[in-house]
């Protein structure tokens, strides 16, 4: 006790293509408190001062921490600022969120452990395009009509002839509550300039409660979990000091991030030949490399605010965007992936799905060679435009003739015509395949629509579950009825 700590982290790398960095500074006053084992027992006259800074490739910003000396209650404070751009509508969106909290220990033991945060966003949401708000099953001799309806809706002039080129915003003053005929606006407007919507400012203060479940025996982290209280439940020292803090005051400009220490990799290195140690020597070298694993563990573990693991986050993100945009010009093409048919297409000579796998698309335009999942397993097509024509493959029991893709410029295909034998229908992309996240059946197949290595359950059943099952598997699938 009586020491003070001081400890720097910095990181600098990439993550999805884009750079990324942060810093973080803590410094532990320790007062009358202890240290055991790397887990601090702060007394009432311990302080701690911390602070956290981030830029990457959704934006920057940084968030303080500061242990009260005196009461052991908390402040917290923050701002992040970034932008992103919507795939879509192509506009650009930035936005800013700000926080400040005042929590823990209490004064009076009644309201020991509440606290209360002030925050605000502003931002600017992303435009819309009508073109996106036209049901699948409103065919070219109704679109007029629908669009007349809207235009009463949304009390803007829509037509065939402009509707595609039209973006739309959520509408400030829409309010859905009230009953005043006149107070009533439309749920969308135009975008200001045909390109933006207007930035909105959202503000606020809750109080909450905070309630502590039984530390890890591991890592000693508590888990917490948090509920929104009545303000007049909260400790009211913490009440007025957040209330009259100008939540206007956090920042997110950074500082500059980097290292302050260069790896000095110089000198001579021998390789270590696991295969030429003795046994004993394999167990003293085996108990170094479990304390060297178990810290890499803990380190991965806890890498977020508040025992986060942000690793395992961001890969499961990264997984998600493949499959929920697998119609990117990445490795899956544009066109790639499995397209489901309409609800209520009237064509019954048709599959249930249309599997489309890449072979060589090109980027950016996403064209290129793919193929149709068939009976003869995968046939060929070169896609040059959104049309194909002059096909005769064999899906399921039926025979694939044409297919039209529905795509804007260089965007994923919001929809795809197909035409049969007899009749042509409308189908809807769902993703890149059913085994998006892993190979088919890896891991002996998820159980859901989405998982590692998913088998849908009618595969399943006709003992489709091997790698060399996966055409068979779509083949079934693509059959009406099949239950995919």
């Amino acid at each position: 006790s009586g020491d003070t700590y001081t400890a720097d982290a910095v990181h600098i790398g990439q993550w999805a293509g884009k750079n990324e960095k942060g810093k973080f500074h803590i410094v532990i006053d320790l007062g009358s408190g202890t240290i055991t084992d790397g887990i601090v027992t702060p007394a009432a006259d311990t302080s701690v001062v911390a602070s956290g800074q981030f830029d990457g490739g959704f934006g920057s910003g940084r968030i303080g921490y500061e242990l009260v000396a005196g009461d052991s209650s908390n402040r917290a404070s923050g701002a992040f600022a970034g932008s992103f751009t919507d795939p879509f509508s192509n506009t650009t969106s930035s936005f800013t969120g700000k926080a400040y909290a005042r929590f823990g220990n209490s004064a009076t033991a009644a309201t020991d452990n509440t606290g209360c945060a002030k925050y605000s966003f502003t931002g600017s949401p992303p435009a819309m395009r009508i073109q996106d708000m036209i049901p699948f099953d409103v065919g070219a001799d109704q679109l007029d009509e629908f669009l007349a309806s809207l235009s009463v809706e949304f009390g803007i002039a829509l037509n065939a002839a402009t509707y595609q080129g039209i973006l739309v915003c959520p509408n400030p003053l829409f309010n859905p509550d009230t009953s005043n005929p006149t107070l009533v606006k439309p749920m969308v407007a135009l975008a200001e300039g045909t390109t933006a919507c207007a930035s909105v400012t959202f503000t606020g203060l809750e109080c909450f409660a905070i309630n502590n479940g039984t530390a890890d025996a591991g890592s000693g982290l508590i888990p917490q979990s948090f509920t929104i209280i009545a303000n007049s439940a909260a400790d009211q020292a913490f009440y007025d000091e957040v209330n009259a803090y100008d939540i206007t005051a956090p920042s997110s400009a950074i500082d500059p991030i980097a290292f302050v220490y260069d790896w000095d990799c110089t000198g001579s290195f021998s390789t270590l030949d696991f295969a030429s140690l003795t046994p004993a020597q394999m167990t003293a070298a085996g108990a170094y490399m479990e304390s060297c694993f178990a810290i890499e563990a803990k380190a991965r573990a806890n890498d977020g605010m508040g025992g986060y693991d942000c690793d395992q986050q961001q890969m499961q993100n990264g997984v998600d965007d493949i499959k929920d945009e697998g119609g990117g010009t990445g490795a899956f093409g544009r066109f790639g992936g499995s397209y489901k048919k309409a609800n209520m297409d009237p064509c019954v000579n048709s599959p249930d799905y249309i599997f489309v796998n890449p072979i060589d698309p090109v980027a950016p335009g996403g064209f290129g060679t793919y193929c149709i999942a068939s009976d003869g397993g995968c046939d060929e097509i070169e896609i040059a435009d959104n049309n194909v024509g002059s096909l005769s493959v064999s899906v399921g029991s039926y025979t694939l003739n044409t297919l039209a893709f529905l795509a804007a410029g260089d965007d994923p295909p919001t929809a795809l015509t197909a035409t049969f034998t007899t009749c042509g229908a409308n189908y809807t992309p769902e993703g890149t395949t059913f085994t998006a996240g892993g190979g088919f059946g890896e891991g002996g197949g998820g159980d859901a629509a989405g998982e590692s290595g998913y088998i849908p359950i009618p595969c399943v059943n006709a003992g489709y579950t091997e790698a060399a099952d996966e055409n068979a598997c779509m083949q079934l699938c693509s059959e009406a009825g099949s239950g995919c």
